[in-house]
């Protein structure tokens, strides 16, 4: 019975891998588009260790962040990954924290290989280093993700610094807890509130992301310009 279980939800709260933990299907169109793109970079993963230089979010929030985002953006990020390496690549400037070293050596290892130059890249001591990183800055992002820690005094900073027409992007939105606690749905809240307040729009996108063999979802706040 758990060997089953665990083949049709993927031993989390959903109710098939094809629905998120909220309970929304994926959609016949990203079942369709995505089934392929998913299966190849996951077995890339498990066979030879190989990460796809994408965001680990799903695939139809990449294609929204595509078209939404400039060669000159600015990006800030809260936890780093290889959504890193995939903004430095198509961005003007990326500022990203992590707080879990042997992550942050390795994503480290990857920026140095590659030559990457239009980064700042902190390795965060603690909770407030982390989500108080570029509180300072004045001059505001072009997209904020939030993806690791911390995230609802993530999301309340963030909030300070998108610039007008910006996006904010939180990712696995649809998990009632991570790490246990509900700070991720306090964040989601915290989002749809700013958005409520500003006049922003609200997309949610559920879908396959890169390497994952199962439905997440994740929600962007697009504020005007």
């Amino acid at each position: 019975m758990n060997l089953i279980r665990r083949i049709i939800t993927a031993n989390t709260p959903r109710k098939t891998r094809l629905h998120d933990e909220k309970g929304n299907f994926l959609g016949w169109r990203n079942l369709f588009l995505h089934s392929l793109p998913v299966t190849f970079s996951g077995l890339l993963r498990i066979s030879i260790g190989y990460r796809v230089e994408l965001p680990w979010t799903p695939f139809s929030a990449i294609n929204y962040l595509r078209f939404n985002l400039k060669e000159n953006a600015r990006i800030l990020e809260f936890g780093s990954g290889m959504s890193t390496i995939y903004f430095c690549k198509h961005c003007k400037e990326v500022f990203s924290v992590e707080d879990y070293r042997p992550w942050y050596l390795k994503i480290s290892k990857i920026i140095e290989r590659k030559g990457i130059n239009n980064i700042v890249y902190k390795f965060a001591e603690n909770k407030k280093e982390y989500f108080s990183f570029m509180a300072d800055d004045n001059r505001g992002f072009d997209l904020i993700t939030i993806d690791g820690s911390h995230r609802s005094q993530c999301a309340c900073y963030s909030t300070k610094l998108i610039k007008p027409g910006g996006v904010l992007y939180l990712d696995d939105s649809d998990r009632e807890s991570i790490h246990g606690n509900k700070d991720n749905k306090i964040a989601e809240t915290l989002l749809r509130n700013f958005a409520k307040k500003s006049d922003a729009e609200v997309h949610e996108f559920t879908d396959f992301s890169p390497t994952q063999f199962y439905v997440k979802q994740g929600i962007c706040v697009k504020l005007t310009s």
